[in-house]
């Protein structure tokens, strides 16, 4: 169960975040505990250079935000 504020949902990036989640948790497949950690920090919006994060485990990640914002 996750629950996010509607202030912080007013940031469209943290909506988005939440509504990939959401998707993610739908899709009704085993998770592995691994995953929690870097979804719990991708959800929180930080993020890792070095692979401290990896954003394939953050059920949070929306690939095409990533890449917008290195445009």
């Amino acid at each position: 169960m996750v629950w996010m504020s509607d202030k912080y949902l007013e940031n469209p990036v943290n909506a988005q975040a939440f509504a990939q989640l959401k998707k993610e948790a739908d899709m009704k497949v085993p998770r592995r505990h691994v995953e929690l950690y870097d979804t719990i920090m991708g959800c929180l919006g930080y993020t890792s250079p070095d692979g401290g994060i990896n954003e394939n485990n953050n059920w949070c990640h929306i690939p095409q935000a990533r890449e917008a914002a290195a445009n």
